[in-house]
């Protein structure tokens, strides 16, 4: 990666989006520490800085590009989470503040020509569109149906590159008839910074227009402050809100001071005009 953990890049090598997807083994013990923490923390985090931020699922802590193998359904899957996710916010999360997108992985092994073909290929338009209007099961660490499908496609395109590979043919040919990529992905989840002059935002902070300060699905309040995370208590979140608005009466006076000042100058510069 072209950049380490900071106060707007988070890197995590799982797509487990809430705390309700953890698997159980993950979890702390008497005797471990918990070796999987959700990334809804994160997203939360990016959101009360007000600043924005970016999760990037596939990446280990130490940058190192892992990638998560995923078929259509399951990129689906991913998306009905999020937006299940953030609408258990409180307040929830507006779908204009936040965005997700999916990097394919690319070999540097593969041929020039293999890898623009790859990066071209839209797996929307090797699947089935009826099924990918098949209800996902959300909430859950148990297997959906989309992932049982995929291994079902994983173990055939296995098949078919070693096929391939006795034949010397080009695996890249049979992805129409399997429906997946021979890559995998970078999810990129990205939290939009607030602006609190524009449109879409008018009406989700408070007079002052702030950005709201969001609680997770598990009800906590996370805040991100450079690499770090920090759960902070009711006192110190009306602390904070009490700074913030003090800083933005303080921007929104300055703007009507230069304005009005603005007005002035035209005012003189017209009645100049007119005695002339």
């Amino acid at each position: 990666m072209p950049y380490e953990e900071d106060l707007f890049h988070e890197f995590k090598g799982h797509k487990s989006l809430s705390t309700d997807q953890l698997p159980k083994w993950t979890q702390a013990s008497k005797w471990e520490r918990a070796s999987r923490k959700a990334v809804s923390r994160n997203l939360c985090g990016f959101l009360n800085t007000g600043l924005g931020g970016t999760v990037y699922c596939g990446v280990l802590d130490d940058g190192n590009v892992i990638g998560l193998k995923m078929t259509q359904y399951q990129k689906d899957h991913v998306v009905k989470s999020l937006n299940d996710l953030m609408s258990r916010y409180s307040p929830p999360v507006p779908r204009h503040r936040y965005r997700i997108q999916f990097v394919p992985v690319l070999s540097s092994d593969m041929s020039e020509k293999d890898r623009e073909e790859l990066a071209n290929v839209d797996t929307r338009d090797l699947v089935d569109a009826e099924e990918r209007k098949t209800e996902h099961l959300l909430r859950t660490a148990h297997y959906c149906w989309c992932d049982k499908d995929a291994k079902v496609q994983y173990a055939n395109m296995a098949d078919d590159i070693n096929h391939a590979a006795d034949n010397n043919t080009n695996p890249l040919k049979r992805l129409p008839v399997l429906g997946i990529l021979v890559t995998s992905y970078i999810i990129e989840i990205s939290i939009q910074a607030w602006n609190p002059d524009a449109a879409s935002n008018k009406g989700f902070g408070d007079f002052l227009n702030l950005h709201p300060i969001h609680a997770d699905e598990d009800g906590k309040i996370y805040f991100r402050r450079q690499a770090r995370l920090f759960q902070y208590s009711l006192q110190e979140i009306a602390s904070l809100t009490r700074f913030e608005a003090r800083s933005r009466r303080m921007t929104i006076i300055d703007r009507m001071q230069k304005e009005i000042l603005a007005l002035k100058k035209k005012v003189v510069q017209g009645k100049q005009v007119k005695d002339a």
